[in-house]
This record gives C-alpha cells, structure tokens and sequence, in this order.
C-alpha cells in the first residue's frame, strides 16, 4: 500500500468513526456512497479497475471504523 493511499484510508476510518459517534447511520452512508461510484455519479470519474478498489476500500473502512470505536 502506498504512503498516499494509507494516509486516504485513515482519513476515511477517522471521519466514519467520527460521523458513528454523532449517531450518523455509516452503514447507510457508506452505501449511498458505493451506489454512488458505481452508478457514475459526478464524484466517480474513475475507470472499472479504480472503482473496485475504492468499493474494497470503503468496505475496509467501515469495518476498520467499527473496531476503532471498541478502542475508545
């Protein structure tokens, strides 16, 4: 994993763990951003290969979040 890309996904466990802790639904959250990426939205001007990474990404996020928050 490049140094950009971990530095991403931390950004992205520390705002889910946030927004879980402000009694935001991240499940659905997380949901509408994948149906988003993968219905082409206007933040997904990516090819094939690069949305499945961000799909694997924002599932590892969600799940990264959820053990963080045991850890507070």
């Amino acid at each position: 994993m490049s140094d950009l890309k971990s530095i991403y996904e931390l950004a992205l466990v520390a705002i889910i763990s946030e927004a879980k802790d402000t009694s935001i639904d991240t499940g659905k959250l997380i949901s509408g951003a994948k149906a988003g990426i993968l219905s082409n939205s206007y933040y997904s001007s990516v090819g094939t290969e690069e949305k499945i990474q961000i799909l694997d990404l924002l599932n590892g996020v969600l799940a990264d979040s959820e053990l963080s928050s045991h850890y507070v």
